[in-house]
């Protein structure tokens, strides 16, 4: 199906927005009352199935306006134009070399308006079947009316009204739903320039979808031939015969009998005629003087001259040269935008014979079965071996030169064998090369270990000359840690299995304020002690019983304050914290003032003063039990005390917060805050920033389930704080949610040191 003789719905773009070069891609023709899809179109109009739009001489001054102003679709109307080059002819600047990929181009005039219900796009997304109107993100549709696609069904039509904030589309009174399947001859893809893409659906016919305006149908009237050009004759212009003048009687005169023959005047062209609004009254007319005579039989001249001054705004005077020459070239450019080219002239492009004969003689010769048959054809050509010969500068050769051109052969064959060798060892060279590499950087990073000692034993060194005895730092491995924590606590009769020597060890990288709870008699201040042991801190650990508002000016504290030299870890314990005063916690909340080598642990019991939910959501809590059944009585014996304390930047290397969290953690916990925000309770950002942190240092050193970890970290960094600080609705709410996690739902039932409701 051709375009000359009918319309076609398609899609307008402007390739070039800074040369306003613009190009029509039609996508639907009108073909016995219904749309069809345009096929082949890549085919009919390479390169990529376009047709530039080149201006009509008569909308020259407005035609980047005017195409600008047609949006993104537009209808090209060929209903009058049944010739085949018409409007559409070919383009004289066809090169995709420079960038011009449209073989055709189409005149401007047919290029019109698309009434706003012949095409619509197609949005996918997920509505109510009973919503009126969708809102949508601005300028995501952008045509005037629009269908839906959601669940492979169409539903539509929806008018469309864009604005800067939205779109919004509105449902019209005919908007049905059916399959997808039964319109795809009517849907197409298109791909713009920007990278984007959409669909877009049109009518059966040119009815459109909805009642609306449609395309007129319009008498097709043949192409009209060309006229023939007659040559132009020019003739000179013929002066007008006057009427026939009345003779005058002669007169008498004294000086002559017979009159003297009347002057030849060249009379001009008269000016044109402007209507008066009212008739003037004519003058008297005046009679010619006695002494002039006319031969009415001769015609009256005019100069030619004067005749072509008569155009013009200005009859005075006629065109400037330079009037001429702009109108002939604008004429002449208007007429090469569409002048038909002969097909021999347009296909056959203008070749040099050598270039062609070359590239043949190229393509033939990679058939090795026919080389042979070339060659003796050439052989036959007359002179084509001088011709060979002074080409390439080559002369016969003679007895003085056959040793040279041994010379140069082998020497050929030698440096052809030396290639073959260094491609063969080409992989032991590498390998050599890389030996090297590594032993060059072995003795590098072996340099720099031994500055690093040098200079570690020279810290160590200074802090021995300004603080007393040297520090004796060790860097165990985190099998080796977690073991000497499991075994120093059962030599004191403490069984700690894995899961909890990891917790511990974990907390303590975390450097955050950790609570120790639990009934009377569980061992909550021997937890600490022995932890602070176990990992060699003699005099970098300080306990503090019962400490008041003012425990931070305790001498002993400043102490240990002093050494602070980031070597090993420092502990301070707050015993009975919760007994004298409640504001014993205020110093720990100051966290600037505290140093970061320094972990506090602060055991409460739950007999004793109510602690704030600010201190719950800012620490870590530990729950311990009640001492088991199965525990028998034992004689408690010390614990040897280590000579070297674990090195702080080893704990925290070990523990360090680096493990991925699985998808399944998240999954939970935002279920879980879903579910606690319905009764009003929410996490805070430092608690969940806590869970975070205890679970990357924690999971590559236990066996846990997604489950299991969480739990673990919601009752140790934020059930207490939301026990501490709920409603009772909430509270009452909280076993149903907690269902699944079955030691924070535990916490509920403990005696906890919390405040009033």
């Amino acid at each position: 199906m051709a375009l000359p003789g009918n319309f076609a719905l398609g899609y307008l773009e402007e390739d070039n927005p800074l040369k306003a070069y613009f190009r029509f891609c039609p996508l639907f023709l009108h073909n016995e009352g219904k749309y069809v899809p345009f096929e082949n179109t890549k085919e009919q109009y390479p390169l990529d199935g376009f047709i530039r739009i080149v201006p009509d001489k008569n909308e020259s001054n407005h035609f980047k306006i005017r195409m600008r102003q047609l949006g993104r679709y537009c209808l090209l109307d060929l209903r009058k134009h049944l010739g085949p080059n018409d409007k559409i002819r070919p383009n004289k600047n066809y090169s995709p070399e420079r960038s011009e990929n449209n073989a055709y181009i189409v005149y401007s005039d047919v290029i019109c308006q698309l009434p706003e219900n012949q095409i619509a796009e197609i949005v996918e997304t997920s509505f109510d079947a009973d919503a009126a109107t969708i809102s949508l993100a601005a300028n995501s549709v952008f045509t005037a009316c629009a269908y839906i696609l959601n669940d492979g069904m169409l539903t539509g039509p929806w008018s469309v009204q864009n604005d800067d904030a939205s779109c919004i589309l509105t449902k019209i009174d005919n908007c049905t739903s059916f399959p997808m399947k039964e319109a795809e001859q009517r849907i197409t893809e298109i791909h713009f320039v920007s990278g984007e893409s959409t669909r877009i659906f049109v009518p059966e016919n040119e009815k459109g979808f909805y009642p609306g305006a449609v395309i007129e149908p319009a008498e097709a009237q043949p192409a009209e031939e060309p006229a023939a050009v007659q040559p132009v004759q020019v003739q000179a212009p013929t002066a007008e015969i006057p009427a026939p003048v009345a003779p005058v009687e002669s007169i008498d005169t004294p000086a002559a009998e017979t009159p003297a023959p009347a002057p030849v005047v060249e009379p001009v062209a008269a000016p044109p005629v402007v209507p008066a609004a009212a008739p003037a009254p004519a003058p008297e007319a005046k009679q010619p003087a006695p002494w002039i005579s006319r031969d009415p039989s001769l015609p009256r001249t005019v100069s030619i001259r004067q005749g072509g001054r008569q155009t013009g705004l200005n009859p005075t005077r006629g065109l400037s040269l330079k009037e001429i020459v702009d109108d002939q070239w604008r004429k002449i450019r208007y007429e090469n935008l569409g002048h038909p080219i002969p097909t021999n002239v347009s296909a056959v492009p203008v070749e040099n014979p050598a270039d062609a004969a070359i590239r043949s003689m190229r393509c033939a010769w990679q058939r090795a079965d026919i080389r042979e048959t070339i060659v003796k054809e050439l052989v036959k050509l007359d002179a084509l071996d001088s011709m060979v010969l002074s080409a390439t500068d080559i002369v016969p050769r003679s007895a003085g030169t056959a040793d040279s051109m041994t010379d140069i052969e082998a020497a050929r064959m030698k440096i052809a064998m030396e290639i073959d060798a260094l491609k063969k060892n080409r992989q032991k060279l590498r390998e050599e090369a890389l030996d090297e590499l590594r032993a060059s950087r072995n003795r590098e990073l072996a340099s720099l270990e031994e500055a690093y000692q040098q200079s570690q034993r020279n810290i160590l060194a200074k802090c021995s000359d300004n603080k007393g005895a040297q520090v004796k730092v060790a860097s165990p491995s985190a099998g080796q840690l977690i073991s000497d924590l499991r075994a120093h606590f059962a030599e004191t009769g403490y069984i700690l299995d894995n899961d909890e020597a990891v917790n511990l060890l974990a907390i303590l990288s975390t450097g955050s304020l950790c609570l120790v709870t639990g009934p009377i008699g569980c061992g909550k201040t021997a937890i600490v002690e022995l932890l602070a042991q176990s990992l060699g801190l003699k005099d970098r650990f300080l306990a503090i019983h019962a400490p008041a508002s003012n425990w931070d000016e305790n001498r002993d504290y400043h102490r240990l304050n002093d050494k602070a030299d980031m070597l090993t870890p420092r502990m301070l314990l707050l015993d009975d914290a919760n007994t004298k005063a409640s504001q014993a916690f205020d110093p720990v909340m100051e966290t600037s003032a505290l140093h970061p080598s320094l972990s506090v642990f602060a055991t409460l019991q739950d007999g004793g003063l109510p602690v704030e939910a600010r201190v719950f959501d800012r620490a870590f809590t530990l729950r311990l039990e009640h001492t088991p059944l199965s525990a028998k009585p034992a004689c408690r014996k010390s614990a040897p005390v280590k000579e070297e304390a674990v090195s702080l930047s080893a704990l925290q290397l070990l523990f360090a917060p680096t493990a991925d969290i699985p998808a399944e953690i998240e999954e939970r916990l935002l279920a879980l805050r879903t579910a606690l925000a319905k009764v009003g309770v929410y996490i805070s950002q430092r608690a969940l920033n806590g869970m975070w942190d205890y679970l990357a240092r924690i999971l590559p050193y236990v066996d846990w389930d997604a489950q299991t970890a969480l739990d673990r970290a919601l009752s140790q960094r934020a059930i207490p704080a939301i026990l501490a600080s709920a409603s009772l609705e909430a509270l009452v709410a909280l076993p149903d949610i907690l269902a699944s996690y079955p030691r924070s739902l535990a916490l509920m039932n403990e005696v906890l040191p919390l405040p009033p409701l």
